[in-house]
């Protein structure tokens, strides 16, 4: 006895020839790979760009190599642990202090930083706090100049 389902009432694509399904899948793919193939090797030939040497422009080549030169400064500036010490330096003000300024050269190895202070005292207590500090070889007062609320210095720090 053979015994044959019909599933032409459930799926329309099925019938006496079952292959229809499996020609319109085999084709959708064939016609995906070779578009997909097609944008890969027009975006592969635009990409690759060839310049004669009279062509290049001196002016836009020294920019991008300042450019270059500038991001790689940022770059190195940020690898130094400048964060840590700004992150110190808040921990050490209190009431009597505010920190305006951080500034620093990392190939020198100092720090500088602007303060704004109620009295000379509380500044130089807040230098010698940060000289104490591990990292520092030694810190010095500047510069400084009265405000109406106090007093603004400049406190230098050498890292060691």
């Amino acid at each position: 006895m053979n015994m044959r389902i019909d599933l032409r009432g459930i799926d329309p694509w099925a019938g006496r020839h079952p292959s229809r399904r499996d020609w319109l899948a085999a084709g959708l793919g064939a016609l995906l790979l070779a578009s997909g193939g097609v944008m890969v090797w027009q975006s592969a030939e635009s990409s690759v760009a060839v310049v004669a040497h009279d062509r290049i422009d001196a002016a836009a080549w020294q920019s991008a190599v300042e450019r270059t030169q500038r991001l790689n400064r940022v770059l190195a500036d940020v690898s130094q642990p400048w964060s840590h010490w700004l992150e110190r330096s808040v921990a050490l003000t209190g009431a009597d202090i505010r920190l305006e300024r951080l500034d620093g050269e990392p190939a020198a190895g100092r720090l500088e930083l602007v303060v704004t202070a109620t009295g000379l005292t509380q500044a130089s207590a807040f230098a010698d706090a940060l000289g104490a500090l591990s990292g520092a070889a030694h810190t010095q007062i500047s510069r400084h100049e009265s405000t109406g609320d106090g007093v603004r210095v400049q406190v230098e720090v050498a890292l060691r």
